[in-house]
């Protein structure tokens, strides 16, 4: 019998020849491209996956864009935390009633988590996880899911708690921007405030009042870097932060520009004051 590389495989559409190599039952690198091949007859992959083998070629067939939803299903129904299993819940042809029911199991594995990220997962069972009030891994993917509803993440933020899932939700693109405003007005500096900063549909105006506070801490760093920063604040802000700095340095060097210049001599001190005239001038003092 014919060997095949992988280049072949993965370049051919012949469904025959993707089902000769899957028959042979090896477990290689040619059998797995077979497996993920999207011309491999669903029969094949259904054959691969009834063997009940938690090997990359079963963990291929179950990623496959074409392999049957009954066939993820079976998958799923057999209760296992293993790689196949995640596959097939990661899968997004994975039927939304199977991704509900691994996640109404209440289990903190690995099977639940991928079904927690699984972009078609419904949007009320995500709800679910989230309404337990946990903070597991399965909460945590739930809560950066992007179908998760608004006010589900609302719900999160309004706990106040400075965990992984509440920064998860503070993070996610469909966070309601008031509930943001809310986040970053409680003046807190911890890790859901700079989520909520870093979030691109954080309102402009609350990022400038994050600014106008003149505090050099964590959240005003991640604001700075938002798109959403108004230019003006920032350039005030920066302003402000620069001139601190430079004047914590003086202070504890015992330093004036007086000072600074009378070390230098005339030569030197003809091209350094224009100079401190102009950082003057900039920094508006």
């Amino acid at each position: 019998m014919k060997k095949y590389t992988v280049k072949e495989i993965k370049e051919t559409n012949n469904p025959e020849l993707l089902t000769e190599v899957l028959r042979k039952g090896n477990n290689d690198s040619v059998s797995r491209t077979a497996a993920y091949n999207p011309n491999c007859p669903p029969e094949v992959l259904a054959e691969v996956l009834r063997r009940g083998n938690n090997d990359c070629v079963s963990r291929d067939a179950a990623y496959n864009p074409h392999c049957p939803p009954e066939l993820l299903t079976e998958v799923l129904r057999r209760g296992k935390d293993d790689s196949v299993s995640r596959t097939a819940a990661y899968n997004p042809h994975c039927p939304p009633e199977v991704l509900a029911e691994v996640l109404r199991r209440g289990k903190d594995d690995s099977v639940s988590r991928t079904a927690a990220s699984n972009p078609h997962c419904p949007p009320e069972v995500l709800a679910e996880v989230l309404r337990r009030g946990k903070d597991d891994s399965v909460s945590r993917t739930a809560a950066i899911n992007s179908n998760c509803p608004p006010e589900v993440l609302a719900e999160v933020l309004r706990r106040e708690k400075d965990d992984v899932v509440s920064r998860n939700a503070a993070n996610n693109p469909h966070c309601p921007p008031e509930v943001l405003a809310e986040v970053l007005r409680r003046e807190k500096d911890d890790a859901v405030s700079g989520n909520a900063a870093s979030n691109p549909h954080c309102p402009p105006e609350v990022l400038a009042e994050v600014l106008r506070r003149e505090k050099d801490d964590a959240v005003s760093g991640t604001a700075t870097y938002n798109p959403n920063c108004p230019p003006e604040a920032l350039k005030s802000y920066k302003k402000h932060i620069s001139l601190t700095k430079v004047e914590a340095l003086m202070e504890k060097l015992n330093l004036s520009l007086t000072d600074i210049i009378d070390y230098l001599n005339p030569q030197e001190q003809a091209v350094i004051r224009p100079v401190i005239k102009n950082i003057l001038e900039r920094i508006e003092i």
